[in-house]
């Protein structure tokens, strides 16, 4: 039912809604209590989403969390999905970019959420497979 509303997100700068979706996405995993197997195809998406937003998460880095939370186990077993998510904080962490108008400031506060990913990463998986 909602996945025509996803498909727009594979081309977030098409649309002005992307955030939209992003609650929507993160609404769905809080009711379901847990990660759908449609959500998880979505994942290869956010980084057009993070591109689109000049390398700031914003809702992005709700939803990712509370991904890991829900699908923490999908996610120990499925090794290409967190690495997906930890290419999301280096994007993050490594950007150049300040965006246009952007101050200094915004490049740091940038790089410090692809930081404070990768410690979410460790701390939800600390003692588990995943990391190794």
């Amino acid at each position: 039912m909602l996945l025509p509303l996803f498909e727009y997100i594979s081309d977030p700068t098409k649309i002005e809604f992307d955030d939209d979706i992003l609650l929507v996405i993160k609404s769905l995993i809080r009711k379901k209590k847990g990660v759908t197997e449609t959500i998880w195809r979505m994942v290869p998406c956010f980084k057009l989403v993070l591109q689109k937003n000049k390398h700031c998460f914003g809702h992005l880095m709700e939803v990712i969390n509370i991904m890991m939370m829900e699908g923490k186990n999908f996610l120990a077993e499925n090794k290409e999905g967190l690495e997906q998510i930890v290419s999301l904080a280096q994007l993050a962490m490594f950007s150049q970019e300040n965006g246009s108008g952007k101050t200094m400031a915004t490049k740091i506060s940038n790089n410090a959420e692809g930081t404070v990913l990768l410690q979410l990463i460790l701390q939800t998986f600390e003692g588990t497979q995943a990391l190794h």
